[in-house]
């Protein structure tokens, strides 16, 4: 519910500003920036969700879903630039 979407804007948000304060070599600027803008978009995401679910707003939901889609790109990409292995969803 809003609960858990309220959460997530905040893990987001925390997530994102431990990025800021990284300083990347310049072989994972790109990968930081993709993460950076994940979390960006996993934020608003999580925002709009909240959003549509309170006020009952299609186009509010396919705007949150678009960004979730576009967070979780950039996550997937950043972590096959990092090798990284991530949890089965």
């Amino acid at each position: 519910g809003t609960e858990t979407l309220a959460s997530a804007v905040q893990e987001f948000t925390d997530l994102r500003r431990k990025l800021e304060a990284l300083r990347p070599s310049a072989v994972l600027a790109v990968t930081h920036d993709l993460l950076m803008t994940s979390c960006t978009l996993g934020a608003m995401a999580s925002q709009l969700g909240m959003d549509a679910a309170l006020g009952s707003n299609p186009q509010a939901r396919q705007h949150a879903q678009s960004a979730a889609a576009g967070s979780l790109m950039l996550f997937d990409r950043a972590c096959r630039d990092l090798g990284c292995v991530k949890a089965p969803r």
